[in-house]
């Protein structure tokens, strides 16, 4: 037998095979008989129907009881809250929740649902539990009390909920049908817990992903590691801007005072800018940049007028990021820009606005942002930031030095330990980067950045085998990560196995950075199977028309291959010149040293050549000492031409991804 039950309507409804029967709450031993006619009327306008499988009468009948103890114990607690209530109303509300609370099962609901936002405005908790200790309700007195004393947790997480960009969860609706069940089944409540009793939040992530009802909801992996990710290491949290700060001490002495504080509607403003964010982010995806400033400026105006000043610049500090994450960095550092111009004493923005000017690769303006940002309390956000601007410059020992500063502040810092692993690996020094990347994944073995950084430095080595076994494992407990996916598909390339390298690469117009990374690997498989026009063309597509400096040196050093494939060395030589970013510079090096070794300019060669002193892995390569035996000793060949290209494809496949784990992360 199956039945659907209200707690809210205090009805329940039993279907078995073609009979139908109910009974209420209030006389659960009168049942019914129903006819099909009478269900549109039976639950009225309850909107907590619940479904229960495979059930008889007396668990049915316990868990209406249940439910409609859960609803009436909510509706108390509202109205013991509500200063604008006689006192005598109050108190009769409040005896009647102490006698609920007795049950540990409803207390563990009614939190679940209190937790997932900080109090009203307009909510009267101390008068309430002075209502409690007047009527000496003790188990109401102390659910108020710890809800009270929690406060300032509840807020952050409820922060921290609200930073989650709308896309992980595919839509605004969708991210309000989590934001119901995450209350529903106590997330909030658990959260906020786990920072009261500082816990690990891996205890948080495991309990939270094995809720069966979480477990349906879409990219429920990802939600949830964006809502954790502020709380990773201790004492970190999200950062409550001065203002809010202030803000929040004085409404809750305000309600010391006065009960209550008539004010904004805060949940109100809070879902039109959510609904508003998510009419720009569709009109970021189909590209539509005057609706997008038309947009922009409506939403900032209504918050502005709001008083939400700092509200406005997180605003568009989150419409930043789904910039980032599209490719419109241009978007990206106008809607920073703005940010600090609104808000020009806040950390957050300027932090944002140094990773647009890093996007950018406006590098010594970045590093200027995130000192800014640094100076106004953004401690190791901006700390963070400047490592990766030392590291984009190619001043790796400063990089490094940054991040050590980082880990000897914040030792538990995760996204410290993988940048520095990660400059390690830019040094060359990769024994050193596996060993950091192990180290992280013993440590934190839920952190995909460092499961991904230790693939990286495994075909970075050569070691191919077992960087397809890592991205493999990846993959299978992240189906749709897309950085594995094309780490994967380098390897793959790497390995000769073109066809199936092939079709693991989605083919679509590129977008995000991850797409274009797509078309450059597509574009190498091409130029290596003799598909040379068609590599062509997408390399200088990628130069044109990509927005990630990275990727366009990355085409620039495809297309380098591809004249040398055709004996085009001034070609060659001319792509090679534009190639700048520090990073790329040895195996930009390596085809320096055949370009200008074949065109007969030794003095370049050499110089390239000499260059890859300071990487000795680049040095120790097969192909870097054939074409140093070729061109610069003048002897005779040892391995053909064909076997030179192919190793060439293989160093820039080997090497893709090489600045993208800031970026993609």
């Amino acid at each position: 037998m199956d039945a659907v039950i209200s707690g809210r309507a205090g009805k329940a409804l039993l279907l078995d095979g073609e009979s139908l029967k109910s009974f209420d709450v209030d006389d659960p031993s009168e049942i019914v008989s129903r006819r099909q006619s009478d269900l549109p009327y039976l639950f009225g306008e309850a909107q907590d129907l619940r479904v229960i499988e495979n059930a008889d009468v007396e668990s049915v009948k316990q868990a209406l009881q249940h439910d409609c103890d859960f609803n009436w114990a909510l509706d108390l607690t509202l109205i013991s809250l509500d200063a604008e209530l006689p006192d005598d109303i109050r108190k009769e509300a409040i005896e009647g929740l102490d006698e609920l609370l007795s049950d540990s099962r409803v207390v563990e609901r009614l939190e679940g649902i209190l937790y997932a936002r900080p109090l009203p405005e307009d909510a009267d908790l101390v008068g309430a539990i002075k209502l409690c200790n007047e009527v000496r309700s003790s188990n109401a007195s102390a659910l108020l009390r710890s809800f009270g004393q929690c406060q300032l947790l509840i807020y952050q997480v409820s922060q921290a909920w609200d930073t989650i960009p709308t896309k992980i969860f595919v839509d605004y609706e969708r991210q309000v049908e989590f934001q119901q069940v995450a209350a529903r089944e106590g997330l909030f409540r658990s959260l906020v817990t786990v920072r009261q009793t500082k816990s690990p939040i891996s205890t948080f992530l495991l309990n939270a992903g094995l809720n069966e009802s979480i477990k349906q909801l879409p990219n429920y992996r990802q939600v949830l590691q964006h809502w954790a990710s502020p709380f990773r290491q201790p004492g970190e949290v999200p950062k409550i801007k001065p203002e809010l700060e202030e803000e929040f001490e004085e409404e809750t002495s305000t309600r010391r005072r006065h009960g209550r504080r008539i004010g904004l509607n805060r949940q109100a403003v809070l879902r039109e800018v959510n609904k508003r964010k998510s009419i720009i982010l569709e009109a970021m995806r189909r590209q539509d940049f005057v609706r997008i400033h038309e947009l922009v400026n409506d939403l900032i105006s209504y918050q502005l007028s709001s008083g939400e000043t700092v509200h406005a610049a997180k605003s568009l500090c989150d419409l930043a990021t789904e910039a980032k994450a599209l490719g419109m960095h241009p978007l990206q550092l106008e809607m920073t820009e703005r940010s600090i111009s609104i808000a020009p004493d806040d950390d957050w923005s300027w932090a944002q606005y140094g990773d647009a000017l890093l996007n950018m690769h406006r590098l010594d303006d970045a590093l200027t942002a995130y000192q800014q940002a640094d100076a106004f309390g953004a401690g190791v956000i901006a700390k963070t930031g400047r490592a990766e601007v030392f590291k984009a410059k190619g001043e790796l020992d400063k990089a490094l030095a940054a991040y050590d500063e980082i880990i000897a502040e914040h030792p538990e810092n995760v996204v410290a330990k993988t940048g520095r692993a990660e400059v390690l690996k830019a040094k060359g020094e990769l024994n050193k980067a596996l060993a950091a990347y192990d180290e992280i994944i013993t440590e934190h073995p839920e952190d995909d950045v460092a499961r991904r950084g230790r693939a990286e430095v495994l075909k970075a080595k050569g070691e191919l085998n077992k960087a397809l076994a890592a991205y493999d494992e990846i993959i299978a407990e992240h189906p749709n990560d897309a950085i594995a996916k094309n780490g994967r598909s380098c390897v793959l390339a790497a390995l000769g196995y073109y066809d199936e390298a092939l079709e693991s690469l989605p083919d679509k117009s590129p977008i995000t950075l991850q797409d274009w990374i797509n078309h450059h690997v597509r574009g190498m498989i091409l130029l290596r199977t003799g598909k040379v026009s068609e590599a062509i063309r997408i390399f200088n597509d990628g130069v044109q028309n990509t927005p990630w400096h990275s990727q366009r040196e990355y085409c620039r050093s495809a297309l380098a291959i591809a004249w040398l494939r055709g004996r085009d060395f001034k070609k060659a030589s001319q792509a090679l010149e534009e190639v700048t970013s520090p990073l790329l510079q040895p195996p930009a090096n390596i085809l320096r040293l055949h370009a200008f070794g074949a065109s007969g300019n030794l003095q370049r060669a050499t110089a390239a050549y000499n260059e890859l002193a300071a990487k000795p892995h680049f040095l120790s390569y097969e192909v870097t000492q054939e074409l140093r035996h070729q061109f610069l000793l003048g002897e005779e060949p040892r391995h053909d031409e064909d076997w030179i290209f192919d190793q060439e494809v293989k160093i820039i496949l080997l090497n893709t991804g090489i600045e993208t784990s800031r970026l993609a992360a």
